[in-house]
């Protein structure tokens, strides 16, 4: 199981460790449910962490229009596992957690408790 909160504006977030080609890092990381990737990060963050370029991707922006990403490659701590991940890289401090990593698993926002919770199914 892994344990979160809500933040103040009430945005589900969650401690997750990415490991690039030249570093790793724990970064706390907003569940966005709009996101069906698995990871975005800011530029800076990409840098620091010498991420490889994977390829290039067609992505669906939420005003409809398609748009060419560098889709990165890189390693995170998924329930107590290593596992590959695809990183897209934005322009914003946030780091964002996609709905891919939840596909087999439950996601609970406790808003009275300001806690998030997330149980792998399988």
């Amino acid at each position: 199981m892994i344990e979160g909160y809500l933040d103040e504006t009430k945005r589900p977030r969650i401690e997750i460790n990415v490991d690039g080609r030249s570093s790793s890092l724990s970064l706390e990381a907003i569940i966005d449910t709009k996101f069906d990737g698995d990871i975005c990060l800011p530029v800076e963050i990409a840098v620091q962490m010498g991420l490889e370029p994977a390829e290039v991707v067609e992505v669906q922006k939420p005003n409809g229009e398609i748009i060419n990403k560098i889709l990165f490659a890189g390693k995170m701590e998924w329930f107590k596992e290593g596992i590959d991940i695809d990183i897209f890289i934005h322009d914003t401090k946030d780091v964002l957690l996609g709905t891919r990593l939840l596909d087999d698993c439950k996601l609970e926002i406790n808003y009275h408790e300001n806690k998030v919770r997330i149980e792998q199914l399988m």
